[in-house]
């Protein structure tokens, strides 16, 4: 979670086969701007497209969007995550090989309305 250090791991890796990709939802564009290779959060299990979209472009808003639903992400995870990509259609169950409570009341189904939004407001399509 700093990206100090992240990108003296980035420097580090110049000239090897090793590329970094950052799991801090909170500085994917930093990371990427250092040089990294792309990001790798527990929300890109949400938003693979956003987290994509934000590695390529750097979008300062679209950063601040994502590190936010990021922190969303981590209550109930991996649940909550499941059962929000369940209720936006992807043919799956929200079965889980570790033991999770969802979060809240009706947490899933506010991650699968804030990624739908994102989607829009940045027209990513699915």
């Amino acid at each position: 979670c700093d990206i100090a250090a992240t990108a003296a791991k980035i420097r580090a890796c110049a000239g090897t086969p090793l590329r970094v990709f950052d799991a801090h939802a909170a500085h994917i564009s930093a990371s990427c701007s250092a040089g990294g290779a792309g990001a790798s959060p527990i929300l890109a299990n949400l938003v693979p497209d956003l987290v994509a979209q934000l590695c390529r472009d750097g979008d300062p808003e679209l950063q601040r969007e994502l590190a936010a639903l990021g922190a969303l992400v981590e209550i109930g995870y991996p649940r909550a995550t499941k059962e929000a990509l369940v209720l936006a259609g992807l043919p799956m169950t929200a079965t889980c090989r570790v033991r999770s409570t969802a979060g809240p009341d009706g947490h899933a189904q506010r991650l699968a309305d804030e990624a739908a939004r994102l989607r829009a407001l940045f027209q990513v399509a699915v």
